[in-house]
């Protein structure tokens, strides 16, 4: 990047002016209303590749010039659904010494505030509670004690 005279701040400024997506409205022509979109936001991965960076000594700069934009994300090889219906899976891991029971009561006494954050459309559900097992494992040592 440095022989182009671009930084890595130059790319960010450049990205945060360029990919814009800003509602504009909508335009009543006859009987007509029409949505109108403003999308400086690329299209394609690729395109990115084509928004200027910075100009140099009267040269344009472009992202190509300095990087390669591309999709780099791994293919998808999973899919969750719960009771037959699409999902997405958000898996919570305790870490340390913290107590599993804790976690999981604190998770579930959050689920009734978080939900109330998320569009009417999409169901907040816990699935996979550990707290059976461990309630469940507790018990048979206080009972073998």
């Amino acid at each position: 990047m440095h022989q182009y005279g671009v930084s890595a701040n130059d790319v960010i400024n450049a990205l945060s002016l360029q990919n814009l997506i800003t509602p504009v409205g909508t335009q009543k022509i006859g009987t007509y209303e029409y949505t109108v979109n403003l999308n400086d936001s690329p299209a394609a991965v690729d395109a990115f590749n084509n928004l200027p960076v910075k100009t140099v000594n009267g040269t344009v700069v472009y992202m190509r010039d300095v990087a390669y934009v591309h999709d780099g994300s791994p293919p998808q090889i999973n899919a969750v659904h719960v009771n037959g219906a699409s999902a997405v899976l958000l898996t919570i891991v305790k870490a340390g010494a913290s107590s599993t029971l804790d976690i999981i009561n604190g998770v579930k006494n959050l689920l009734p505030s978080v939900s109330q954050t998320l569009p009417s459309s999409l169901k907040l559900t816990a699935v996979g509670d550990q707290s059976v097992f461990v309630t469940d494992a507790v018990s048979s040592v206080v009972r073998e004690v």
